[in-house]
């Protein structure tokens, strides 16, 4: 099994593809930042950037809609990763969608608000 690491986070290769391994950690602070960028799906599978859309499994509503469309989620401030996983599975619920999360890692109230100014700023 070939493995490497992104962001102190490994990835084995598995069907082919950059895959890494579910989390049933709460990650809060520096440890958060370790799943920055990953995709989240189904039941808190992570998966690296670089897997093909198609091969994603999606989070799916569990309250006995069925998913109509795919919505890709981008996180927003001060979400653990934990917190958008649950986030996600609030829409699918709501909206009766799959889900497919971004997750966009906090640094803390402060560094997420600069980020999202030089986001803002273009910087």
């Amino acid at each position: 099994m070939e493995i490497k690491e992104r962001s102190q986070r490994v990835f084995a290769r598995v069907a082919g593809h950059w895959k890494c391994p579910p989390s049933s950690d709460k990650l809060e602070g520096p440890a958060d930042v370790a799943y920055d960028g990953v995709i989240q799906g189904q039941g808190g599978e992570t998966y690296s950037p670089h897997v093909p859309w198609d091969d994603l499994v999606p989070m799916k509503p569990d309250n006995g809609k069925e998913g109509s469309d795919t919505l890709v989620w981008v996180n927003g401030i001060m979400t653990d990763f934990e917190l958008a996983r649950q986030d996600m599975q609030a829409v699918a619920n709501e909206k009766g969608v799959n889900v497919l999360g971004v997750h966009n890692a906090t640094g803390g109230l402060g560094r997420d608000l600069g980020q999202c100014l030089k986001d803002k700023l273009g910087v």
